[in-house]
């Protein structure tokens, strides 16, 4: 607990407030002498049959009487209240004194958050707004107390408060500044959240989608259906892969605020899996596009190679028929048939 110096103070003003409640109690009692005194003295005027006029006299004292012990009671009753709010300042301010002292500590850490959620920042912020506010409201309730008492504060017990105000006041600054970073990073948490779920929702999509099997038949109209399909995969993670960035960016700037070991695993792994499945996804389009290049490519040259044939056995037909018809030369059938494999090679 801090050392306020009230203690000093409280003692300070009972030296001064009690001779003036020693002086009332005195003059109390010497009121009560002379009390008994005029009811003697009227017991007597009574025996003695004493004229009007002195008994209008002894009347008038016993009103003067009266009217100091009126006199003497309320300053008496002043005094008692006085002495109470004294006493209830000096304890709120010993308990803001308290509340300072605490609120240094607490603002003394360090700035980044060990937590495991956004809950625990939550949490946090709240427990932060509850404590600073009960501070500005002691502070408040000390002041107030001080304006009543100040009339009979010694100077000593003034600067003590006006220091301990100030205290206060920049302990107040710094919670609040302090309760905009928690805000900060609550805010930025919950929108990198939002963030995060979106994209992992687009990855589990692809992922689920992602044929497990190979293809039954590679024909040309089943590998064309599968790369459109897998086409529709690199689109969605290509058009989503500028959010990727910006999510692991937010969040590595949210861990410079916030010790999360969890958040921190949680990052890295979406960072790993979008990375492996866009992987996944190209090589496999890859090997899809290649094969059907090369199924293009077979069934393009299986066409004009039937066709040759075709053409090729036309002409041996035609040869074979003229051969048996009408000879011809030696020389004429082999430059046929040089012609006819030149044409097979080209």
């Amino acid at each position: 607990m801090s050392e306020t110096g009230s203690s000093g103070g409280a003692s300070g003003t009972l030296v001064r407030v009690n001779p003036t409640l020693k002086a009332i109690i005195q003059a109390e009692d010497s009121l009560k002498e002379l009390d008994t005194e005029i009811a003697e003295l009227k017991k007597c005027g009574d025996k003695l049959q004493v004229d009007q006029q002195s008994m209008q006299e002894l009347s008038k004292l016993q009103d003067t009487y009266d009217e100091l012990m009126m006199v003497i009671s309320s300053r008496r009753s002043g005094l008692n209240q006085n002495l109470a709010l004294k006493s209830q300042y000096e304890r709120a301010l010993q308990d803001l004194a308290d509340l300072i002292e605490t609120g240094q500590e607490k603002m003394s850490g360090g700035k980044k958050c060990i937590v495991s959620s956004r809950h625990e920042v939550n949490f946090m912020l709240d427990k932060h707004k509850e404590y600073f506010q009960g501070l500005e409201s002691h502070m408040i309730l000390t002041e107030t107390l001080f304006r009543k008492i100040s009339s009979y504060s010694s100077p000593r017990e003034t600067q003590h408060h006006s220091d301990l105000m100030t205290k206060a006041s920049a302990v107040l600054k710094q919670s609040h500044k302090r309760g905009v970073e928690l805000e900060y990073i609550l805010e930025t948490w919950m929108m990198l959240e939002d963030k995060y779920l979106e994209l992992r929702r687009q990855l589990e999509s692809v992922e689920s989608n992602i044929p497990v099997v190979g293809l039954v038949e590679e024909s040309e109209e089943r590998l064309t259906e599968r790369i459109e399909l897998y086409q529709c995969f690199r689109s969605s993670l290509a058009e989503h892969q500028p959010k990727l960035y910006l999510v692991l960016e937010d969040g590595k700037r949210l861990l410079m605020s916030v010790n999360c070991p969890e958040l921190e695993g949680l990052l890295s792994q979406l960072g790993e899996q979008w990375l492996s499945n866009t992987s996944k996804v190209s090589k496999e389009l890859n090997r899809l596009e290649s094969i059907l290049k090369h199924w293009t490519r077979y069934k393009n040259e299986s066409d004009e190679l039937l066709h040759w044939l075709r053409s090729a056995m036309d002409r041996l037909d035609f040869w074979t028929e003229q051969s048996v018809t009408v000879p011809q030369e030696l020389e004429t059938v082999r430059d046929h048939l040089n012609a006819f494999l030149i044409e097979g090679l080209q």
